[in-house]
């Protein structure tokens, strides 16, 4: 007797990754409160809380199987996602956004994805380096993209004006 077996599955070249929106990089969403993202974190993280106030702003840490995040907290709700090229252990990022745009990803693959979406500025600490802004519909989130050497190296993006902070929650 032979026997034919389908298979029941197929794998494919796309391996599942991980993406940053205006609502952060899940499983913490822009908007949860503190206790919320604890919860979903199952203790995996480290938080950095402000000395003066418990209540201020601060930052959640993870380091997933897509690599590093940090969240942004303030008044005990998270604001915004952070991805950092320079990440202590020297493990990049392989967090996107929807569009395929991640660390190292070039200015022109931003141009390309968001188009007339896009606003270029200058780098806060390198002018010639251009930045680029893409807000939400509705004008209350933003994505930022800060660039070094051409290259995407760092990601910022939730709700204003928390997201377009530069030095951390200010």
């Amino acid at each position: 007797m032979i026997f034919s077996v389908a298979p029941l599955f197929c794998v494919t070249a796309a391996t599942p990754r991980q993406t940053i929106g205006f609502d952060g990089v899940a499983p913490v969403q822009v908007g949860m409160t503190l206790d919320q993202a604890k919860r979903v974190l199952h203790g995996k993280f480290s938080i950095q809380l402000p000395e003066d106030d418990p209540n201020g702003c601060g930052f959640l840490s993870i380091k997933g199987p897509f690599g590093p995040v940090s969240y942004m907290f303030d008044r005990g709700r998270i604001r915004r996602a952070d991805i950092d090229i320079f990440d202590p252990g020297g493990r990049k990022s392989a967090v996107k956004t929807a569009a395929g745009i991640g660390l190292g990803s070039s200015i022109a693959d931003v141009r390309r994805a968001y188009g007339k979406r896009a606003r270029f500025y200058p780098n806060a600490y390198d002018a010639p380096e251009p930045d680029a802004e893409i807000k939400s519909a509705d004008g209350k989130s933003a994505i930022i993209f800060e660039t070094s050497s051409g290259r995407v190296s760092y990601i910022r993006a939730g709700r204003l004006p928390w997201a377009e902070y530069i030095e951390g929650c200010s």
